[in-house]
């Protein structure tokens, strides 16, 4: 399967480059198109996921929601649980 659940209110999924002639445009240029200008460019693209929180508001603000904020410390903690899994199957040490 290509995508897990890291937890509630948050998800986990591979992401492949696209390049569908998408313009460099803001609004529809996402994290896959990224990634296939990066290939594009240089030749290749390293393994990557995407990891998503819910948002309750995209108002500018400088606070996040309460439920933003339990999903970041979610996310932090889902994150730090794979990157030392990742660590100890390489063998290159604490993160």
């Amino acid at each position: 399967d290509a995508s897990c659940d890291a937890g509630p209110g948050l998800s986990v999924c591979r992401l492949a480059p696209a390049m569908d002639g998408q313009l460099l445009d803001g609004h529809t240029f996402g994290p896959a198109h990224l990634l296939g200008l990066a290939r594009a460019l240089f030749g290749h693209v390293a393994e990557s996921y995407l990891l998503s929180l819910p948002a309750e508001n995209l108002d500018f603000g400088e606070t996040l929601s309460p439920e933003t904020a339990r999903a970041a410390k979610r996310a932090l903690a889902f994150l730090d649980r794979r990157l030392t899994a990742w660590h100890a199957h390489t063998g290159r040490g604490a993160p």
